[in-house]
């Protein structure tokens, strides 16, 4: 059955607003998309002008509310991310590269948790002063040691804690108004072997770190090193 005038009109006119309404989504989501890009770049440059490095022996002091409230323009957090609310300082007083946690333990007089990755090409061991201003934990395991990230997850920690007969490999117990020394003992692995040693601190892994420590460590490893 032929379409009347009239019907033919009304297709036409409905391929129109098909096409219209498929021209401007169109064109909408390249402005999203370049403006999302915009956005991206902006809090990009806005993390890079925000990132904290500290030097080994420096005073790292770690606000959760100062935290929390950094924001850009478009509303966007750049947070390191605290398992704590309050203030706690953190001080890497010390440093050291061993080929093995055996060895790095033998230096402070503890046994060694645990086998290492073959592959590994040393050991970063650090000496950290933690002191806890008034913070309180948001576990009621205790601090997580954890929130000092270095170049792999923690083989060693002297500061855990006894639960139930358990050891709490990386909790810890801090009272307000309290300080501690610890031992913290991270692999290398050979893709970082030729970088400069450094501690992240915060719980928000991130393509531009908010607060990194660069480590000056003594080099205790045998053979040659660069």
């Amino acid at each position: 059955m032929a379409l009347t005038r009239s019907e033919k009109r009304t297709a036409v006119l409905a391929v129109v607003v098909v096409l219209a309404v498929g021209v401007f989504w169109m064109g909408f989501s390249v402005v999203e998309g370049i403006n999302l890009r915009r956005q991206i770049a902006s809090f990009d440059d806005f993390k890079r002008q925000h990132a904290m490095v500290f030097r080994q022996g420096d005073v790292v002091r770690c606000d959760s509310g100062e935290d929390e409230s950094l924001v850009d323009d478009a509303g966007w957090a750049y947070q390191a991310g605290f398992d704590w609310d309050g203030t706690m300082n953190f001080t890497v007083e010390e440093s050291w590269l061993f080929d093995e946690m055996a060895d790095a333990c033998s230096m402070i007089g503890v046994e060694p948790d645990g086998v290492g990755r073959e592959e590994r090409a040393g050991v970063l061991l650090v000496k950290v002063r933690v002191e806890n201003i008034d913070a309180r934990p948001s576990s009621d395991r205790g601090f997580n040691i954890s929130v000092l990230r270095g170049p792999s997850e923690i083989s060693f920690f002297s500061g855990a804690v006894e639960e139930n007969g358990e050891k709490g490999y990386y909790y810890f117990d801090l009272a307000p108004g309290e300080s501690g020394v610890y031992y913290v003992g991270y692999e290398a692995f050979p893709e970082a072997a030729s970088e400069e040693p450094c501690l992240h601190v915060g719980t928000h892994a991130d393509e531009v770190e908010k607060m990194t420590v660069v480590c000056d460590p003594h080099d205790e490893r045998s053979g040659e090193r660069s």
